[in-house]
């Protein structure tokens, strides 16, 4: 990134951040990830997961799932959206991956495909090649990142599941999952970490990004860097590709900072930033967090990321 990019993507980060008040758009119980369809459908999870719309000149969330689960990432392949939930007390927990198909003026319903032995499945992303990376956030220091093999149908069906990225590694904690070309961005506790791999998933390459006491949740792959989101500190920050902390909003600007997106068209517009604050978890009386929330700039954040001038 030149140096006029980097001093743009700064002035944008301070005016998001700092100086334009953030809008609540909604109420969103244990506000988790945030998943933009190529035609701009917002999908988000959290105590359920919901696709977003403006009704009445109003955001509202309309749920997407007959049952009670707790949601979090959320991943599409095709015009298949997957996502991953919790259920049961904590002495009988089971989880499952679920898909719902996206069709023109419906709502997706998602269906369970697949119950899966993780402890807590989370962010995910399909790679290149149609593999799902999902992260299994292990709080006590022994989680990983499984590839999971999905065939195509109606509903699809998981072929395979294996682990990828745990402690051989140096991964103990992952949250969130990106992946850009050949590259897998993740948030591992208080580090922000990249790995280059090829098709067959060999690690190419392991890069810290950045590292502090802390606990990074989502992030989002920006030009040279990450946007990420910090849950304790409750702030937005961005990381450059060198590691450096370019730009950090001010300490709980945004309560339990969960995920966050570039806004698109129709819902909302491409100079918007959406966050989801999840807040203290298990606190659902909207007091502190449990929102969806949107900044805006003054020029066209999806145009900047695309070009990185």
């Amino acid at each position: 990134m030149s140096l006029i990019g980097r001093f743009v993507l700064l002035s944008l980060l301070f005016s998001l951040a700092a100086c334009t008040p953030k809008q609540v758009l909604l109420d969103l119980p244990e506000a988790e990830n945030l998943h933009f369809t190529p035609d701009g459908r917002l999908i988000a999870s959290g105590k359920g997961i919901y696709e977003i719309v403006l009704q009445d000149g109003s955001y509202q969330a309309l749920s997407l799932y007959d049952g009670d689960c707790g949601f979090a990432g959320i991943a599409q392949r095709g015009n298949w959206l997957y996502s991953t939930c919790v259920t049961g007390p904590l002495w009988a927990m089971k989880r499952y991956l679920l898909a719902a198909e996206l069709r023109d003026n419906e709502l997706p319903q998602f269906q369970i495909i697949k119950e899966i032995d993780l402890i807590i499945p989370n962010g995910m992303a399909f790679d290149r090649n149609g593999v799902l990376l999902m992260a299994d956030e292990n709080f006590f220091g022994a989680g990983k990142i499984v590839r999971i093999h999905v065939e195509d149908g109606a509903p699809p069906t998981v072929t395979s599941i294996e682990t990828w990225l745990d402690g051989r590694y140096g991964v103990w904690h992952p949250n969130g999952v990106r992946v850009v070309d050949d590259q897998v961005f993740f948030t591992d506790g208080g580090h922000v970490k990249a790995f280059r791999f090829d098709d067959d998933g060999t690690v190419l390459e392991q890069r810290i990004l950045f590292t502090r006491a802390t606990v990074f949740d989502d992030l989002l792959p920006v030009c040279d860097g990450a946007v990420v989101t910090d849950f304790i500190k409750g702030t937005v920050l961005y990381v450059d590709r060198d590691g450096n902390k370019r730009y950090e909003s001010k300490a709980q600007s945004f309560p339990g900072a969960s995920s966050v997106q570039i806004g698109r068209p129709p819902l909302f517009g491409s100079n918007q930033l959406i966050i989801s604050e999840k807040g203290m978890l298990l606190e659902t009386d909207n007091r502190i967090g449990d929102k969806l929330v949107s900044v805006a700039a003054d020029f066209d954040l999806a145009e900047y990321a695309a070009t990185c001038p």
